[in-house]
């Protein structure tokens, strides 16, 4: 508040001037603050035994009545105010929905451009990239796999060494073993790439594989007869070849082996056919990307 004491008395200000600045300051307080104030005053008198508890209250009573239409008023206004804040902000969040869509679609758009580039350019050929790209579209419909995930791996082999030809066969046999987890898939393709460019299988690449739930030494020890102790000292002396992994793929995928048409078992369970409807939407989206309209208080889809 405004203390008149404060002015030094070598000041220019006439008596009449500082009642005046005194009313100014007065006039800039607000009626909350007044209010606070003389509450304050009150209960200092009420400790000091100026007045009765009654007789607070009814001061209390009429600073209430005095103060209360202006308070009321002031609610009123940020009450509107509010309220037209949060149309506002239910509009901008119906257009960010909108166009977070928008953003999903160009960038799974971008992303099936991108790999088409890569695969043009590891294989050497529009062509073969082509044949790929109508081959991860063919396993996408008959796995819990997305086409994203089989372009991801085929990347991996193919810069490991694998023929184009030879590609899509190994996919849907990773595939099958992987039991539909995307991230033991993309192991499995790694393990599995590494090994073809060493021609033969270390422990490294044997590691990697059982983490992702396949043992290669197991399958060959149950295709062969030979035992898990003569084939671990096989594959320390280098004798696991490259060839022999791949037929052990083979075979766990063939009729008799632990992963015959898991993709089939897998597409038909609940968790195959949600995949399946998610990977759909995902691949229709990039095909049609809506255009919106901007509408009187909504978006429309032009």
């Amino acid at each position: 508040g405004f203390d008149a004491s404060k002015i030094t008395r070598g000041g220019d200000m006439t008596a009449g001037e500082m009642r005046k600045l005194s009313g100014i300051f007065q006039g800039s307080i607000s009626n909350v603050d007044k209010y606070n104030a003389s509450l304050e005053i009150l209960e200092k008198g009420r400790k000091a035994g100026a007045f009765t508890t009654d007789r607070l209250a009814q001061a209390e009573a009429a600073l209430a009545k005095k103060y209360g239409e202006t308070a009321q008023a002031s609610r009123a206004a940020h009450g509107s105010i509010g309220s037209d804040l949060k149309s506002t902000l239910a509009q901008y969040a119906g257009m960010a929905a909108a166009f977070a869509g928008v953003k999903k679609s160009l960038s799974l758009a971008a992303t099936a451009e991108s790999n088409k580039i890569s695969l043009e350019v590891l294989t050497g050929s529009v062509a073969k990239a082509q044949m790929l790209y109508e081959g991860f579209i063919d396993l996408d419909r008959s796995s819990p796999l997305s086409r994203s995930d089989f372009s991801t791996a085929a990347q991996k082999l193919i810069g490991y060494g694998f023929a184009a030809e030879s590609t899509l066969p190994a996919l849907k046999q990773l595939s099958e073993i992987s039991i539909g987890n995307a991230d033991k898939f993309q192991s499995l393709a790694l393990a599995f790439g590494q090994t073809q460019a060493s021609g033969r299988l270390m422990g490294q690449e044997v590691l990697q594989m059982v983490n992702a739930g396949f043992n290669p030494l197991q399958e060959i020890s149950r295709t062969t007869g030979r035992s898990m102790v003569e084939l671990k000292k096989d594959m320390e002396n280098g004798a696991i070849s490259a060839s022999m992994v791949a037929d052990s793929l083979k075979s766990a995928t063939s009729e008799g082996g632990r992963f015959f048409e898991m993709n089939e078992r897998l597409k038909n369970s609940a968790a195959g056919q949600w995949a399946k409807i998610q990977s759909t939407w995902n691949y229709l989206q990039p095909r049609s990307v809506p255009t919106y309209c901007q509408r009187p208080n909504r978006l429309w889809i032009c």
